[in-house]
């Protein structure tokens, strides 16, 4: 299997995983959100309000997000090794080419930050606690909270939107990368 191949199917996989996580969160927040519904309405506290992010945060850490990352970082690995292997063939070793590289350390750096630090917060956790926090404020109903979530989190996931593109460009360029510091 090549090197693009594997970043292909490696990467619908973590897109499927990503659907089951949604599906979790999207129940996890529902519940929560449930406990603060009085006549239909949502009835939270400001101090209750002000740990929304950390919920926020407990859905996605115990939907398999993070155990699903993990698997999906490893294709880095499995990249390098599949490179190694198709040099191999011409009696050229990549290790020393890559092993001490800035820009492959920068690139697996960034992938990580994007689906695991502060961007993965900016772009997912952020924006679904603003819009459980405006819709509170604005005394919205319970269903119309989980109409908007559902569309965010289900229909057009805000993760998936944000993955997809980040980590897919990323593996690509990664093994780019590679193939010009061996040659």
């Amino acid at each position: 299997m090549t090197a693009p191949n594997y970043i292909e199917k490696s990467h619908a996989q973590y897109l499927k995983d990503l659907e089951r996580s949604n599906n979790l969160v999207y129940n996890y927040l529902l519940l929560e959100l449930a406990k603060f519904s009085e006549s239909g309405t949502l009835q939270i506290k400001e101090s209750e309000l002000a740990q929304l992010d950390s919920k926020i945060k407990d859905a996605v850490k115990n939907s398999g997000y993070s155990e699903y990352t993990t698997n999906y970082l490893k294709t880095l690995d499995e990249v390098e090794n599949i490179k190694s292997k198709e040099y191999a063939k011409d009696k050229i070793s990549i290790s020393d080419a890559i092993k001490d590289n800035e820009y492959i350390k920068e690139i697996k750096k960034q992938l990580i930050e994007h689906l695991r630090g502060s961007k993965l917060n900016e772009a997912v956790l952020k924006p679904l606690e603003n819009i459980i926090r405006q819709n509170v404020l604005l005394n919205n109903t319970f269903e119309n909270v989980a109409n908007i979530l559902k569309s965010k989190i289900i229909e057009k996931p805000i993760i998936n939107n944000h993955v997809d593109t980040i980590a897919y460009d990323t593996l690509h360029q990664y093994n780019g990368v590679i193939n010009e510091q061996v040659r």
